[in-house]
């Protein structure tokens, strides 16, 4: 088992956060435009912002076009943010949470905007900048991450996550790209974090924590003590799996898309009727269903961490011999292909 806890300093601040890191992310793809003057996602930002104090996950992409007010204008500011690349919302797909494929943006989305937001972006906002990404724009990894350190060149006052992706556009999964970097883990030695998606990890669930488990021996070996955060992963079962193969950062939208119920991910309306009865306004409860699904995952946050101390797979309660069973699997794969 490859749990790992790091502490993630953020030194012009001051700021210090250790992982495991469960992160809510905003997100305007797949949510109405306007309402009421408003885009959605603004209006789920403001109502939730004051329960989020230690880290959120917003997309340069929304802050450039308006979709999110600029930081400076946030009633509350967590502890630390992450700052999406804006990739996702102009790719042509979804992540695993999406009920069906979003609309793709049709606005321009380059690196130039991108570094327009990090160059300013005050230091007096605590932030990880992650490396740009465009689902048109793949090159070999190398070339990934010399670009991604002549922007970071741009903006030393934060943090930096290089994304690594396919290198070429007809890729859909990072086999080709993850292999790189395993052989040559000190190409990544600059940045705080590595981050991968989820759907570019593998086929199947024991692929991507075996791909997972690699890149952290890897990265262990070689003494890089890199966080290796997984995009678009905020599921209660898959983040346990994920921690355990050797990730330690998870985003995504599921806390905003459905209801977490018994450490799973079930439709918003069907755990209302669970909780109220079927005659409950459904409309009523999407902010407190919101709100009650980050209690629960700094719950989860909580139960991670108690298991890296106790390696107790009981933490995990009804879901526990499945995760030992699947952790069992995954341990027995990935010994037999190191042979």
């Amino acid at each position: 088992m490859l749990t790992k806890r790091t502490k993630i300093c953020h030194k012009k601040s001051g700021v210090e956060l250790t992982t495991p890191l469960l992160i809510p992310s905003f997100s305007s793809k797949g949510f109405s435009t306007i309402i009421d003057g408003k885009s959605e996602i603004d209006i789920l930002f403001r109502d939730t912002s004051e329960f989020i104090t230690d880290v959120c996950l917003v997309s340069a992409f929304d802050l450039f076009y308006s979709f999110l007010p600029p930081p400076e204008n946030w009633k509350y500011y967590p502890t630390l943010v992450f700052l999406d690349s804006g990739g996702y919302e102009i790719s042509p797909g979804g992540d695993y949470s999406s009920s069906k494929t979003p609309k793709q943006s049709q606005k321009e989305w380059s690196r130039g905007q991108l570094l327009t937001l990090w160059k300013h972006w005050d230091v007096e906002f605590p932030a990880v900048f992650i490396s740009y990404d465009h689902y048109e724009d793949r090159s070999p990894v190398q070339k990934q991450v010399e670009l991604a350190l002549q922007m970071r060149k741009e903006a030393t006052e934060h943090l930096h996550l290089f994304l690594l992706k396919p290198e070429c556009s007809t890729h859909w999964l990072l086999s080709g790209s993850l292999k790189t970097i395993i052989d040559s883990p000190s190409a990544i030695k600059k940045f705080d974090i590595i981050g991968v998606t989820e759907k570019e990890l593998g086929s199947n669930i024991l692929n991507r924590m075996l791909n997972i488990s690699k890149l952290r021996i890897a990265l262990d070996d070689s003494g890089y003590n890199i966080p290796i955060h997984i995009f678009g992963a905020l599921d209660p079962i898959s983040v346990i799996l994920y921690y355990i193969a050797g990730a330690e950062i998870f985003d995504g939208l599921t806390w905003i898309r459905y209801a977490y119920r018994n450490d799973l991910c079930v439709y918003p309306h069907n755990h209302l009727a669970l909780t109220y009865g079927i005659s409950h306004d459904e409309e009523f409860g999407k902010l407190e269903i919101m709100t009650q699904n980050l209690y629960l995952l700094e719950n989860l946050n909580k139960k991670m961490i108690s298991f890296d101390e106790k390696k107790d797979f009981r933490i995990f309660e009804s879901h526990a011999d499945f995760i030992e069973s699947s952790i069992y699997e995954h341990e027995k794969a990935l010994k037999e292909r190191s042979e």
